[in-house]
């Protein structure tokens, strides 16, 4: 076997034919990181001049010279190939250490153990003990179990939908009941779900920012969605939720009549024979449902003439490849939340994902705390109602390729953080 540093066509080659791919390992994401300063490094291993992994590291001064080396969620290589990936973890860390590394970050994105879909560790489950302890023997120190959400990382917990094999009655016979209600109701409501181009990525903005202010987490910026639509390109899509009123509020009038109608042959059945206790009932129900259908006309007027003929009621971010569609950022607006928003587009992808033969939809972070006082444990509710199966990552692992140097750079940061502080 031959460690070597190969060209973005190959690399990029490779990727493409890979079971393995990722949007973190993508040609597109180190476009992206190159364009805020970044080094990249496409590298991998030959045999027979056969490529048998790869990976893209990431690097950026950081302190004297010296470099941050970043494999973000780790190498395309079969990490059950142990005679492969104990010489590709020696050849990285050689490689590193001759271009000057500080320090390596690299998140495996591979399973640490099964779990059910409540979080529970599936009995007699593999734990993946073995390949942390492989990584550790060439110094790179595992950061632990973590079961919260820390900016510093990735998540160490995902929600993931397995759509291999299936279809939209199958999965949606999974789903928990609410969840199927939310989204016949956006059905039945024509709340209508559009892909937004470039230049309306204003509303997917909006929209995550005054979610991320509402629920207290950090947002980015449209810049920010514009450079990864632009970087991305067809595996980028941003997807909004919206009523058209005009046709929303036609097919409801159009609902109220269809009750009049049946309400008015009940109050004839019921005049005739007033000890009819069934159909007494009926027509109390049928006039329930009249007079819900009548306060929504009412609101949708209301929101028409504040809002014009369309109203966007939710957004999301997606990263799509062969091997997964990711669900990277989403939100809607609380005002609106009874129109179910987030609910179209999730199912509007989850489809895409089945009609596409894509294996797997990917919720993605969850904290991985399972109690009811959990931060995000909306959030897991939210994603848990598809079905989405609960995965724990292996974690962390730094290399600290020059301890000396990497102690003073840490005082430094601590130092620079406690006066930003101030």
């Amino acid at each position: 076997m031959e460690f070597v540093v190969l060209t973005k066509e190959e690399y990029s080659s490779f990727f493409n034919s890979s079971h393995l791919q990722n949007f973190w390992q993508s040609v597109e994401m180190a476009k992206m990181r190159e364009s805020r300063g970044w080094e990249i490094h496409y590298v991998g291993v030959k045999e027979n001049d056969i490529l048998l992994c790869a990976a893209t590291l990431q690097s950026l001064q950081v302190y004297r010279g010296y470099k941050l080396f970043m494999a973000l969620r780790g190498f395309l290589v079969d990490y059950h190939n142990e005679e492969l990936l104990r010489f590709f973890i020696q050849n990285v860390k050689a490689y590193v250490n001759d271009n000057k590394c500080l320090y390596m970050k690299i998140d495996p994105y591979i399973s640490y153990q099964p779990h059910d879909i409540d979080g529970n560790a599936m009995p007699n489950g593999k734990k993946e003990d073995g390949l942390i302890a492989l990584f550790e023997e060439y110094g790179f120190v595992h950061q632990g179990f973590r079961t919260y959400h820390d900016d510093e990382f990735e998540p160490r917990w995902i929600s993931v939908l397995n759509t291999a094999n299936t279809t939209e009655e199958e999965i949606l016979k999974n789903m928990h009941s609410m969840t199927k209600r939310n989204i016949a109701f956006t059905k039945k409501n024509n709340i209508e779900v559009c892909t937004l181009e470039r230049d309306q990525l204003s509303i997917l903005d909006d929209v995550i920012r005054e979610t991320g202010g509402r629920k207290n987490f950090h947002s980015q910026n449209l810049a920010y969605y514009t450079s990864m639509y632009d970087c991305f390109k067809e595996h980028f899509e941003a997807k909004a939720a919206y009523i058209y009123f005009p046709t929303y509020i036609t097919k409801t009038e159009g609902e109220v009549l269809n009750l009049s109608a049946q309400i008015d042959k009940l109050e004839i059945a019921c005049a005739q024979n007033p000890d009819a206790k069934k159909k007494t009932n009926q027509l109390k129900d049928l006039k329930r449902q009249q007079e819900v259908l009548k306060k929504r006309l009412c609101e949708a007027a209301e929101l028409q003439r504040e809002h014009g003929d369309t109203l966007y009621l939710a957004a999301a971010m997606f990263l799509k490849y062969d091997s997964e569609i990711l669900y990277l950022f989403g939100g809607s607006y609380e005002k609106f939340h009874q129109f179910k928003g987030s609910y179209a587009i999730q199912w509007d992808m989850i489809k895409e994902c089945i009609n596409r033969k894509i294996p797997r939809y990917n919720f993605y972070g969850i904290s991985g705390n399972f109690h009811e006082d959990a931060e995000d444990y909306g959030v897991y509710l939210f994603k848990k109602g598809f079905h989405a199966d609960v995965v724990e990552l292996l974690g962390d692992f730094i290399y600290i390729a020059d301890p000396k140097q990497y102690k003073q750079y840490q005082m430094l940061r601590k130092i620079k953080h406690k006066i930003l502080r101030r």
